[in-house]
């Protein structure tokens, strides 16, 4: 490599875990040899996001709203079928949290989907259980239907 006044430029050496990168030194030296292809590979982000909870309030409202309607339209009124309904919506829910979401949303889901929970007993009036074991099951299986559905929907994500 010449430089101007027509003098030759000693090689650069780089560490074995750095590679040239062929942009120019003045932009990017070197990059970690993780990311060579020329596109910066971005870390996941880990850290807790409230607006993907509110997000996924909205979310997981509209969807348990559509399965509710679908189911009714079916005819369906058994309370097992319906609780199978629900616990697809949120799960559903995760999975559009997790796959559209940069960081990862996994336990956002889960507590956009308990709140969601929540409140649709205000707005409908109704009060909490009053067992902790429904308590817990009311609450716990849509949790983890989200976190299911968010971490299906990181995988497909490509993380």
């Amino acid at each position: 490599m010449l430089e101007a006044g027509g003098q030759r430029h000693p090689q650069k050496s780089y560490p074995p875990n750095k590679v040239k990168t062929g942009y120019p030194d003045a932009l990017f030296e070197t990059q970690s040899a993780f990311e060579t292809t020329g596109v910066l590979l971005m870390e996941k982000d880990n850290h807790f996001s409230f607006w993907w909870v509110l997000g996924g309030i909205a979310i997981m409202f509209l969807t348990s709203l559509l399965g509710g309607y679908l189911a009714g339209e079916m005819g369906i009124r058994d309370g097992y079928a319906t609780a199978g309904v629900a616990l697809v919506c949120f799960a559903i829910g995760g999975f559009v949290i997790g796959m559209n979401s940069a960081g990862s949303t996994i336990l956002e889901a889960g507590i956009a989907a308990v709140a969601t929970l929540a409140l649709s007993f205000v707005v409908q009036g109704q009060s909490l259980p009053a067992k902790v074991v429904a308590l817990l099951v009311g609450f716990g299986l849509p949790f983890l239907a989200a976190l299911f559905g968010a971490w299906l929907g990181e995988k497909v994500q490509g993380d």
